[in-house]
């Protein structure tokens, strides 16, 4: 399963759902490949220097682990937290097999402009 581009377009209550839609749908085994754009300690770091791409700057309701480069019209573009995320695919039965980072806050990689994630069904 590959779903590239729309968990950069989700606010928490709609990646919840989602996720638990990849584990219910995958078999076991199956693995989901899913960009996203993850707050971590560098790339909060990139954020604060004003150097991310997409201006991710303003906590979603007040949430800072969920980031938007609009608030009012917060789907444009929405950054979420690394450990969030990462507890949100346990919860479902799913292990991260692997993050990739992007470049989209300004750090260096030969990836691309998203973060990678790839989730397996356990």
């Amino acid at each position: 399963m590959l779903l590239k581009s729309v968990f950069t377009h989700m606010l928490p209550a709609d990646v919840t759902t989602y996720t638990s839609e990849i584990s219910r749908v995958l078999k076991k085994g199956g693995r989901a490949v899913v960009t996203y754009f993850l707050l971590n300690a560098e790339s909060r770091r990139f954020v604060d220097q004003n150097l991310d791409v997409h201006g991710l700057k303003f906590e979603y309701g007040g949430d800072p682990l969920c980031h938007v480069a609009d608030p009012e019209h917060p789907e444009r573009v929405v950054a979420h937290d690394e450990q969030r995320i990462r507890d949100g695919y346990g919860q479902v039965g799913c292990t991260l097999q692997e993050i990739a980072f992007g470049n989209w806050c300004g750090r260096p990689s030969l990836l691309g402009h998203q973060d990678l994630i790839i989730a397996i069904k356990e």
